[in-house]
C-alpha cells in the first residue's frame, strides 16, 4: 500500500536550508481538514518516543476548540512530521512519503493530532480514542461504501462550505466540475477566527445529520441507467441498478458528484478495470460496469456488476493453448453446405 501523500500548503512552498548545510530542509504552513485527515491516515506516531494518549493535555486542547475556537491558532504549536522524500509539486502542494515508521511520521504534535482528531470524531459520533493506535483504526481515509468516516468528512465538508461560501458562489459551483479546489481555496481564504466559527458551528450540523445512523453508501449512490431511462412511463425498464457506491471525486476509484448532504447519484467515474503483466500474455484481468453486450435481455449485458462491486475481474488468457485449458465453454460453428 503506497504510504505518499499529497498535501496542499496554505502557504508558500520555499524550503528553509539547514545552515550547518547538512540534508535538513524544512517547510512551515497551515493545511485544511481534508489534508489533516490524509496525514492520519499514513504519517504514524511511532518515531515519537511519547505514543499519544488522552490526558489533561489532549483534554485542554478540545477545551480550545470548543470553547474558543478563534485562539487554536495562537495556542497550538502544530505539527512536526519527518520524512527523508518531500518533493513540492505544482499549485503549493508537496508529496511526503513515510515508508520508515520508526524514523518518519509525526515527530512532534502527537497530542495535538490525538485531540484534534478526537474533537471531530467526538462531535461527529460521540467517539473518544485513549491511545493514538484506536485513533488510527478509526479513521483510515478510505471511501468504502460502508464507512462512517467517509460521510462524516463529507457532510463535513458540505456544512463548511455552505457556511463560508456566498449562495450565489456555491451555486455557480454546483453547475460546474472539478471545482473542489476552488471550494478549498475559498476556504482557505476566509479570515481565521470567521473560519474558525464556521468549522464549530460544521460540526454541529453534521452531528445533527450522522444522528440517522446513515454510511457513504446510503447516500452515494451508482445509478445504471440506459439514456431512454429519463422518459416518463416506459423509462423504469431501461433503469438496472441503483447501488451503494465507495469512492468520491478524488479517489482512484472515481465516482465525482458535488458536495450535498442529501442523497444523490454519482455523475461521473471509472465504468472499466484492466491489468496486464507485461511479462506474462496470460496474465490479463479485465471487469466492465456493465457487462460485454450491449443488447437489452443478453445473459451478458449487465453480469459484471457484481464483480465490479467486490472488486473481482475476469481472467483473459491471450496464448491459445491456455484459452483451450481454461475454457468454460465451446461454440462449434458449422457452415451451412453450399446448395
Amino acid at each position: 500500500m503506497s504510504t505518499d501523500t499529497i498535501v496542499k500548503l496554505q502557504s508558500a512552498a520555499d524550503a528553509e536550508v539547514s545552515r550547518e548545510h547538512v540534508k535538513i530542509n524544512k517547510l512551515g504552513s497551515s493545511i485544511s481538514p481534508q489534508d489533516f485527515i490524509k496525514l492520519l491516515k499514513n504519517a504514524d506516531n511511532k518515531v515519537n518516543p511519547r505514543s499519544a494518549k488522552k490526558n489533561p493535555i489532549t483534554e485542554s486542547i478540545q477545551q480550545t476548540l470548543t470553547e474558543t475556537p478563534e485562539l487554536f491558532w495562537l495556542k497550538s504549536k502544530g505539527l512536526l512530521l519527518a520524512t527523508e522524500n518531500c518533493e513540492i509539486l505544482e499549485r503549493n502542494r508537496v508529496r511526503l512519503s513515510f515508508k520508515d515508521p520508526d524514523y518518519e511520521g509525526i515527530m512532534d504534535g502527537g497530542h495535538n493530532a490525538l485531540a484534534i482528531a478526537s474533537f471531530i470524531a467526538g462531535r461527529l459520533f460521540k467517539q473518544t480514542f485513549k491511545t493514538w493506535a484506536e485513533c488510527k483504526e478509526f479513521w483510515n481515509g478510505n471511501y468504502d461504501a460502508g464507512s462512517k468516516g467517509a460521510l462524516a468528512f463529507e457532510l463535513l465538508l458540505f456544512h463548511l462550505a455552505r457556511n463560508l461560501i456566498p449562495q450565489s458562489r456555491a451555486q455557480a459551483y454546483d453547475a460546474a466540475w472539478g471545482t473542489r479546489t476552488l471550494i478549498w481555496e475559498d476556504i482557505v481564504a476566509a479570515e481565521p477566527s470567521l473560519r474558525a466559527q464556521a468549522l464549530v458551528q460544521a460540526v454541529r450540523q453534521a452531528r445533527r445529520d450522522l444522528a440517522r445512523g446513515l454510511e457513504w453508501g446510503r447516500i452515494h449512490r451508482l445509478r445504471l441507467i440506459h439514456p431512454l431511462g429519463n422518459l416518463p412511463l416506459i423509462g423504469r425498464r431501461f433503469r438496472f441498478a441503483d447501488l451503494p457506491a465507495s469512492g468520491t471525486s478524488e479517489t482512484l476509484m472515481k465516482t465525482a458528484h458535488g458536495i450535498t448532504n442529501r442523497r444523490h447519484v454519482a455523475r461521473y467515474g471509472s465504468v472499466a478495470r484492466h491489468i496486464s503483466d507485461l511479462a506474462d500474455p496470460d496474465a490479463n484481468l479485465f471487469a466492465l460496469l456493465g457487462g460485454q453486450d450491449g443488447w437489452f435481455g443478453s445473459t451478458t449485458f449487465a453480469d459484471q456488476v457484481e464483480l465490479w462491486r467486490r472488486g473481482e475481474y475476469v481472467s483473459v488468457p491471450l496464448q491459445p493453448e491456455t484459452a483451450r485449458a481454461r475454457a468454460a465453454h465451446h461454440t462449434v460453428i458449422t457452415p451451412e453446405p453450399r446448395s
